[in-house]
């Protein structure tokens, strides 16, 4: 095989959304949970479902709301004293209009 027939095949296989499809549902159906115990099938979609409604990362960043804040205070700074700093820096440069002779 060329490497443009190849270079084909995955164009043609990656552009379909079934493609995608069949990778999502194979990793749920095809690779099981690694685990320090084996579960059994009814067992594991408890498990899943335990760990993706009620323990979801996302429940935890309410804990460290304050840090985002913060976060997003220096970073609304840093651009409010770049803009501030850029004008004052502009203004020095440009010459003004009384000084030319």
């Amino acid at each position: 095989m060329n490497l443009e027939r190849v270079s084909w095949i995955m164009e043609r296989l990656t552009s379909n959304r079934r493609f995608y499809v069949l990778l999502y549902v194979l990793g749920f159906l095809v690779l099981l949970p690694y685990a320090s115990r084996g579960y059994s099938w009814p067992e594991m979609w408890s498990v899943i479902k335990e760990v993706v409604v009620y323990n979801a990362f996302i429940y935890r960043l309410v804990d460290i709301a304050w840090l985002s804040a913060l976060i997003h205070v220096l970073a609304l700074a840093l651009i409010a004293a770049v803009a501030i700093w850029e004008r004052g820096l502009l203004g020095l440069l440009t010459p003004s209009p009384s000084s030319s002779a």
